[in-house]
């Protein structure tokens, strides 16, 4: 009985990541299809600093932005998870987040066709994986304390633990914002080192 349940929770936690993992492609098409009905359009709100800018921007303000871009929503992950409505948030946001990408490598594209291929590779996919390998778990870590929150709504169920379970709840965070840094520095070196592929 014990083995069974460590495969039920083994089989839950994979189809967990599989579901964030399909709200990133969800939100990376989504992006692109935003993209290609506005048009022309450079709101931060949707290329969330994903999109490198112009060749002789500095890139110390490259690194304030995107990761200003991410501390924003980390901030709003980490507030979905003392929610019950974090639930359905959370993975939201992760969409949201996700599209970002899909908007800037789809603008780079409609920019300068076949020529966006290098820059891309160089400037857009290193940020974006760092930047999605976060995302996914915040979001993971907000939907699971949410759930435990859902849990306590729904059935009164309070756990012995909380203070614990709130206490590494905020830990995970910080990490995530660690590592946030991290990858806002994998952006500004590779857009130092490759500024010129910055230039239309």
């Amino acid at each position: 009985m014990k083995y069974i349940r460590t495969d039920l929770s083994s089989n839950r936690k994979d189809s967990g990541i599989i579901l964030l993992l399909a709200a990133v492609c969800a939100g990376i098409a989504a992006g692109s299809v935003i993209r290609t009905s506005l048009g022309s359009c450079s709101s931060p709100l949707l290329h969330q600093y994903f999109l490198p800018p112009e060749s002789g921007y500095p890139v110390t303000k490259i690194f304030g932005l995107t990761l200003l871009s991410a501390v924003v929503f980390l901030v709003l992950e980490f507030s979905a998870g003392l929610s019950v409505s974090g639930l359905a948030a959370a993975p939201l946001m992760l969409i949201w987040r996700a599209a970002g990408v899909g908007f800037s490598v789809a603008s780079m594209y409609s920019e300068r066709g076949i020529k966006a291929l290098l820059p891309v590779l160089i400037l857009v996919l290193p940020y974006s994986l760092c930047s999605a390998a976060v995302s996914v778990l915040a979001s993971r870590e907000a939907f699971r304390f949410s759930a435990r929150l859902a849990s306590f709504a729904a059935y009164g169920r309070i756990y012995d633990d909380e203070c614990h379970q709130f206490r590494s709840y905020c830990i995970k965070f910080l990490v995530l914002l660690l590592m946030s840094v991290l990858s806002s520095a994998v952006c500004m070196t590779t857009d130092y080192l490759f500024e010129g592929l910055r230039q239309v």
